[in-house]
């Protein structure tokens, strides 16, 4: 049964909290982002900077972006637009040139500039051009803000002048996915450890129901949706224990009431002729044993079980090595093989398949190794082995193969059912294969969890070291 503890809020509580957490996580980084890189100033470039640059001259400046200077045939659409202005005459001014052979523009909208006392403009600035005030600098009012300032030459190519490319926000961007990253990463990972490792635990815990009926209670805690979840898996096992338990009681009162006639006849059978005597002596006798088995299987199959960590390896051989006394019976392995099993339950499974193997296929050959993270025991034999359609059946209670008829042994079909039931009930399985080597039984168990399997394969090294 799966205990329920301390169960959280709904999922989809969680998920709208995570998401208006991440709104106003993301909203403070970008604070965070501009606060720590807030926008630079905008660039400022004297006319006597920008005349320089035009000749020819340094393209550094002491308030702006360094300035980069290509020459091309025709100048960029921006300087063609609008018409000549005061900068413009300036700036032709102070290069000594005709005031139709300068363009000056700035591109973009005009930034926001904080005018000190004694840098007053005179008079309304021309329209379409904000960017300039006028001071008593020397060369002229500085300009703020991105410019493009074209020279013609006398071959008619066009010197163009304009600031290098800004990459400042390169670094709000990175400031901001990276601070993204920092305050939501943990965050998430959080949410996504609680919704998961609730979700894990109730997987597990249903493995090992699969496993082991009577498997110890799992406390559990986490949304509510694996509260519902884990009730509706309380609710299943103890009605299938339930059922389980109503079939056994049931099976137990028929084989009751079968006994009573059956001992009866026995009675009657005293004053009878000895040869009919005889043969229904007989007859009763293996209805006897055949309840005996039915109660034996329905018994097995529903009584609770101790599990143990085991070396399945040292199990089967100490089970080949009692057979060998009465035929021809090997194993064979490598290494332990660690599993969670009932000493007992899995003794009967392997004694019956080897017991099986000897009977049928006159030799039992057993390899036990892992595959695949499971435990896999193969029993083979030398027998003439079964026919495709009898590989399936002979797992059905009560089927015997025309072969196993013809036997005078007291089988009645039922060990293979119990082999099967034991190793369902551990989480594995059996499967049958037959060749021409005859039929090979292969049995498929989980193998013990991985600290319970290194300590019980520790104890196993000490013990047989």
């Amino acid at each position: 049964m799966v205990r329920l503890a301390r169960i959280g809020g709904s999922l989809t509580v969680q998920v709208v909290a995570l998401v208006f957490g991440a709104v106003i996580a993301a909203q403070a980084v970008t604070i965070l982002a501009v606060y720590l890189a807030p926008p630079n100033a905008p660039p400022t470039y004297t006319l006597a900077e920008i005349a320089a640059a035009l000749k020819g001259q340094a393209l550094a400046s002491d308030q702006g972006r360094r300035l980069d200077r290509t020459i091309v045939a025709q100048p960029p659409a921006d300087l063609e637009q609008g018409g000549p202005d005061p900068s413009e005459a300036r700036l032709a001014v102070a290069m000594g040139v005709a005031a139709d052979d300068v363009r000056l523009r700035r591109r973009g909208p005009p930034p926001f500039v904080m005018l000190t006392s004694g840098h007053r403009p005179h008079g309304a600035p021309p329209p379409g051009d904000r960017f300039y005030f006028h001071s008593s600098e020397p060369g002229g009012p500085p300009l703020r803000g991105e410019i493009v300032a074209g020279w013609r030459q006398a071959d008619g190519r066009w010197v163009i002048v304009q600031p290098q490319p800004e990459f400042e926000w390169l670094r709000r961007v990175a400031i901001w996915v990276v601070g993204g990253f920092l305050v939501m990463g943990p965050i998430a990972w959080w949410f996504a450890h609680r919704i998961t490792a609730p979700l894990q635990a109730f997987a597990a815990s249903a493995e090992i129901l699969g496993r082991d009926p009577q498997a110890a209670p799992m406390q559990l805690s986490g949304p509510a949706e694996v509260g519902v979840a884990a009730r509706a898996l309380n609710a299943m096992q103890v009605r299938i224990q339930r059922y389980v338990r109503d079939r056994v009681n049931m099976v137990g009162a028929i084989s009751h009431d079968l006994r009573t006639p059956l001992t009866r006849i026995r009675f009657k059978l005293e004053r009878a002729d000895p040869a009919v005597r005889a043969a229904v002596l007989s007859d009763v006798a293996q209805m006897e044993h055949m309840i005996d088995a039915v109660i034996g299987f329905s018994r097995d199959s529903a009584a609770p079980s101790a599990r143990e960590p085991l070396d399945l390896a040292s199990l089967v051989t100490c089970v080949v090595d009692e057979a060998a006394a009465f035929g021809d019976a090997e194993a064979e392995f490598d290494q332990p093989v660690i599993v969670d099993g009932d000493v007992v339950a899995l003794q009967r499974l392997f004694a019956n398949l080897i017991d099986n193997a000897l009977k049928y296929g006159f030799q039992a050959r057993a390899w036990i190794g892992e595959r695949g993270g499971e435990a896999v025991v193969r029993v083979s034999d030398n027998g003439p082995g079964l026919a495709q359609r009898d590989l399936e059946r002979v797992f059905t209670p009560f089927y015997r193969t025309d072969e196993a008829k013809g036997r005078t042994d007291n089988g009645v079909g039922l060990g293979l059912s119990i082999a099967r039931a034991v190793a369902r009930a551990h989480g594995g399985d059996i499967t049958l294969s037959s060749g021409a080597g005859g039929l090979v039984a292969e049995v498929v168990l989980p193998l013990a969890r991985s600290t319970v399997g290194t300590a019980a394969s520790a104890r196993y090294r000490a013990q047989t070291a």
